[in-house]
């Protein structure tokens, strides 16, 4: 995944969330019915 993609949804997620990225769920896009992914899942 590239910068571009991990960018953009970092902006779909409600700041709530982005605020807790290390705890919390993030939503990936690709994957709406199983939104909870590790960080290392966006990161690489």
């Amino acid at each position: 995944m590239n910068d571009a993609e991990l960018s953009q949804i970092i902006a779909e997620v409600p700041d709530g969330i982005r605020q807790n990225s290390r705890s919390t769920c993030r939503l990936k896009r690709a994957n709406l019915m199983n939104p909870c992914i590790p960080d290392s899942d966006l990161t690489g």
